[in-house]
């Protein structure tokens, strides 16, 4: 199997099949020339017919390397730490990876796929619309050893089997704007103390959602709205709503008096 590449700074960076060749199975080689392979450029096999990916030794997969791989089903990146924005999105029937040292997801890196669980031990950062419209996924899990400091915007937006979502309570800090919309989730507490910023909508349109816990301390006004104004409850008609204390009193839509409980005092 032969490749097109070009020389990159820590090694050889892939950029696609030589011309004429093809494959079922994508192996890539651990180093050509004597030169280690470590990258997988910017679109290099986009719209690909292959069903399988094996790297063994790319740390890095560029944008956009693996999109729309239609066929895609697994896909082995051992030594990778970072794969950047959109590299897997599309991949419809992508069910398996691999990914035991990434550091960094990029955005929408795995939008759209096939997964039906994930897990993560040493994440550090991950990007908006990650796992978004990842329609059968219904597990997320970022273990104890990642150490990410927020949840982006849209980073499940439609997944709409998500039932769990484990993250480290203790380290995050911002929840981007609908993180969490049109999930299956039946509860989002969001209660730590190192919570310091809500987006917009962060829960809009989980309609299975029982309980969902504001955060302690943070500021409760913007400069044009009542914090709590950001956050639209009408499609959760089920929920019951904790708020601190000192929040008695303020507006949230789609939501009744009954179904707030206060706590702190």
């Amino acid at each position: 199997m032969l490749f097109q590449y070009t020389r990159i700074p820590m090694g050889i960076e892939i950029t696609g099949f030589a011309p004429g060749e093809k494959a079922k199975q994508l192996v890539l080689p651990e180093e050509i020339d004597g030169i280690p392979v470590v990258s997988v450029g910017e679109e290099a096999f986009q719209g690909c017919g292959f069903e399988s990916v094996d790297a063994p030794s790319v740390r890095r997969v560029m944008p956009c390397a693996f999109r729309d791989c239609r066929n895609l089903r697994r896909v082995s990146l051992p030594q990778a730490t970072e794969v950047l924005g959109f590299a897997l999105a599309g991949c419809g029937a992508l069910e398996e990876f691999e990914l035991p040292m990434v550091r960094l997801l990029g955005p929408g890196v795995f939008e759209a796929t096939g997964l039906r669980e994930a897990t993560f031990g040493s994440l550090a950062q991950v990007g908006a619309y990650c796992f978004s419209k990842c329609r059968k996924l219904k597990s997320l899990v970022f273990e104890d050893g990642c150490t990410i400091t927020a949840i982006p915007r849209n980073l499940v937006a439609d997944c709409n089997a998500l039932t769990t979502l484990v993250y480290p309570t203790e380290r995050v800090c911002s929840i981007g704007k609908h993180a969490f919309r049109a999930t299956r989730l039946e509860e989002i507490d969001l209660s730590s103390p190192a919570i310091t910023r809500l987006d917009w909508n962060v829960a809009y349109d989980c309609r299975r959602l029982a309980t969902f816990r504001f955060p302690p301390h943070i500021s409760y006004e913007t400069e044009k709205h009542d914090f709590f104004s950001l956050q639209d409850f009408s499609q959760s008609p089920q929920v019951k709503i904790h708020l601190p204390i000192e929040a008695k009193g303020v507006y949230l839509k789609g939501v009744k008096d009954e179904q707030i409980v206060y706590y702190g005092e």
